[in-house]
């Protein structure tokens, strides 16, 4: 039980600094950056105006999947993992 709380926290932080580096590149794109990259770890974006409707889907999902984690984490939430296709929960 330790060892899954342990992980749970960890992801819980991978997901924190993410969502850092997301709101990072909507400020820059919204105070007249005309584009924007993010490297976090293996995964690199590069965001442009246009996106900015990318970025705040990111934010949001990444929003939800620490609030579910953070659940999971105080006892409650789903113990099986969901996934998002097409906007549904399956």
């Amino acid at each position: 039980m330790a060892r899954k709380k342990e992980i749970l926290k960890k992801r819980i932080a991978e997901k924190k600094a993410a969502l850092s580096k997301y709101e990072e590149a909507r400020l820059a794109i919204i105070s007249g950056g005309q584009s924007y990259s993010i490297k976090f770890g293996d995964d690199s974006r590069s965001l442009t105006f246009a996106d900015l409707n990318t970025i705040n889907e990111l934010i949001d999902r990444t929003e939800e999947e620490i609030e579910a984690l953070e659940e999971r984490l105080s006892g409650g939430g789903l113990t099986t993992r969901a996934m998002r296709i097409g906007g549904t929960w399956r």
